[in-house]
C-alpha cells in the first residue's frame, strides 16, 4: 500500500505511507510578490508528481474536506488545490481518493471534534513521537496530514499506524 494524505493550503502538510513506513513534511507554495495563485497550483502539481515518482506510484490519496471557511479567498484556494489533486490523481491512475471532514479528523486524533492546533500537535507527538512545535504553523499542517493518513488507512484498509 502506498498512500498520500494532504492538509491542503498554501503551506500544506503531507504524509506518505509506504508499506509500514511513514514520511511526512510540508511544502510552501505561497505566491511570491511576482507570482500568482496559478504559480502555486503549478508548484503543488509538480510536488505531487515528484512524490508519486519517489514512492513508485500513489495508490490512494486522502485529504481534508473543507465545507466552510472564513473567506472567499480560502474557498477559492481550496477548490484550486482539490482540482489540481484530482487532475494529478487521474494522470497517475490513482483510483482511490477520499476526503474526510475536519471534525472527523480532529475526533479521530483527540476525541474532540473541536480540537485546536495545539491539541492536534500534542496528539501527533504522543502517537508517533514526531518532533513538532506548536508555535510553528507548518507543524500543525503536518500533524493534520498524519492523522488524515491514519484515518484513511484505518477506514479503507483496516491498517493502523
Amino acid at each position: 500500500m502506498k498512500a498520500l494524505a494532504l492538509d491542503l493550503g498554501m503551506i500544506y502538510g503531507y504524509a506518505v505511507y509506504i508499506v509500514d513506513n511513514l514520511k511526512w513534511g510540508y511544502n510552501d507554495v505561497t505566491p511570491t510578490r511576482f507570482a500568482s495563485q496559478q504559480t502555486s497550483a503549478v508548484l503543488f502539481r509538480r510536488h505531487l508528481l515528484d512524490l508519486n515518482e519517489e514512492i513508485g506510484g500513489i495508490e490512494a490519496i486522502f485529504f481534508e474536506e473543507v465545507h466552510g471557511s472564513k473567506g472567499q479567498y480560502a474557498i477559492q484556494i481550496n477548490g484550486m488545490f482539490i482540482g489540481v489533486m484530482l487532475s494529478v490523481a487521474e494522470e497517475i491512475n490513482c483510483k482511490i481518493i477520499k476526503g474526510f471532514q475536519v471534525g472527523e479528523i480532529k475526533r479521530f486524533a483527540t476525541n474532540s471534534a473541536i480540537a485546536g492546533k495545539d491539541e492536534m500537535i500534542a496528539a501527533a507527538v504522543k502517537r508517533w513521537g514526531v518532533d513538532l512545535d506548536k508555535t510553528v504553523k507548518k507543524d500543525a499542517n503536518i500533524a493534520d496530514a498524519l492523522f488524515i493518513l491514519a484515518l484513511g488507512l484505518k477506514t479503507l484498509y483496516g491498517i493502523r499506524i
